[in-house]
């Protein structure tokens, strides 16, 4: 987000979470050129969340001793979880990141994109079944063999969209342009 301009580092260490790593950066890493201060940022906070994490999930498998995933469904809280402090944080750099960048209307349009992307991809191999690579076809004329109606329908959905799901972003935008033509991300 910062990297890309959508959002201000002002912004950012107006965050009481993300001015306390941010001091601590700025304080080990006082000369280094401002991009790599950036980037260290982001990485003290990945690491503090994921330690915090880390610690408050062994904690609360310390404290309840599962045995079982029945122990585990019926723990009565969640067992992977942050810590108070860490959850608050984490909470608050959430809803930071969704005024600032996830809502952001470069990251909407973006996200517009990819969503008739994937509905025209869907539509079409749904439609044409002979779109499909040979492999998830061979996948799809064993699922639908005795099927018939909704159900036919269901088990057809489930083929292609766990096609879509193996695409990288990238590769849906080849696939769309090989059945629709270019589609410019810009």
């Amino acid at each position: 987000g910062i990297a890309t301009g959508k959002i201000q580092l002002e912004a950012a260490v107006a965050v009481p979470a993300v001015r306390r790593v941010w001091d601590e950066v700025l304080a080990t890493y006082p000369k280094i050129e401002r991009f790599r201060q950036v980037k260290e940022l982001v990485r003290r906070l990945i690491d503090k969340q994921v330690r915090d994490a880390l610690a408050a999930t062994r904690s609360n498998l310390t404290l309840m001793k599962p045995q079982s995933v029945e122990d585990v469904r019926n723990a009565g809280k969640q067992i992977v979880s942050f810590s108070d402090k860490g959850g608050a944080e984490s909470d608050e750099l959430k809803a930071f990141l969704f005024e600032h960048m996830y809502r952001h209307y470069e990251v909407n349009r973006q996200a517009f994109k990819a969503h008739k992307i994937l509905n025209e991809l869907f539509d079409a191999f749904m439609k044409h079944k002979r779109l499909l690579p040979p492999y998830a076809q061979a996948r799809l004329a064993i699922a639908v063999a005795d099927k018939t109606g909704a159900e036919l329908e269901q088990k057809k959905a489930r083929i292609v969209c766990d096609y879509l799901a193996s695409l990288t972003d990238r590769s849906a935008v080849r696939e769309y342009a090989r059945l629709f033509g270019e589609i410019h991300w810009s």
